[in-house]
């Protein structure tokens, strides 16, 4: 047994198989690394560009990356909830903002309604006061009338009693309305005999007034 043994190792090709056997397995693995290696840094820049092109892609408006996020089950949880609250909160605010709208609206429409009602009021409260003084104006007006007629009566009287040359000459020196409102209160032959006691000018005059 101990001579097979030296013969086997005394053998030129077995000494060199067994010298070179463990010089030859370090290059063996330095090859299989650097593949490994090579791979990892083509996948890590791969992951790099993907991700850079996906936030330009979103950047731009192409992809919403949140939203596509959401869908995936485990990186969904991190974006999702956030995203959600986010539009429900955003809506729910759009919302109220409407109805505060909706009701300023209709808080000014009633506004303009009552300030068009004080409005209307104030104008009828107007008229109102303009009415009753054109009253008061013609109950004066009346009364001052009747006062008139009442002294235009009594004068009438008092010329009645006048020779119709003397009332004559003293209406000369009157008014003409003054005149007329005497004569229309008199007895139309006294009238008559006045004025036939006037001049014919003067006399004209006031008969072309009196049948106005």
């Amino acid at each position: 047994m101990t001579t097979a043994r030296t013969k086997d190792l005394s053998y030129p090709g077995a000494r060199g198989r067994a010298a070179a056997g463990p010089k030859n397995n370090k290059p063996e693995k330095t090859k299989l690394k650097n593949p490994v290696i090579s791979m990892k840094l083509v996948i890590i820049c791969l992951a790099i560009i993907i991700f850079g092109l996906v936030l330009a892609t979103n950047a731009a408006g192409y992809i919403n990356v949140r939203a596509s996020l959401t869908k995936i089950p485990m990186v969904g949880k991190l974006f999702g909830p956030k995203g959600i609250v986010s539009e429900e909160l955003a809506t729910k605010t759009n919302s109220l903002e409407q109805d505060m709208a909706n009701l300023q609206a209709k808080v000014k429409q009633q506004d303009d309604l009552l300030k068009g009602l004080l409005e209307e009021k104030q104008t009828l409260e107007q008229e109102k006061q303009a009415a009753l003084k054109q009253i008061k104006d013609l109950q004066a007006q009346l009364q001052a009338e009747q006062t008139r007629r009442l002294g235009f009566k009594d004068m009438a009287g008092y010329y009645g009693q006048m020779k119709p040359a003397t009332a004559a000459a003293i209406m000369d020196k009157q008014d003409e309305q003054t005149v007329i409102g005497i004569l229309q209160e008199m007895p139309p032959e006294q009238v008559a005999r006045i004025l036939g006691a006037m001049k014919p000018e003067r006399a004209a005059v006031l008969v072309n007034q009196m049948l106005k």
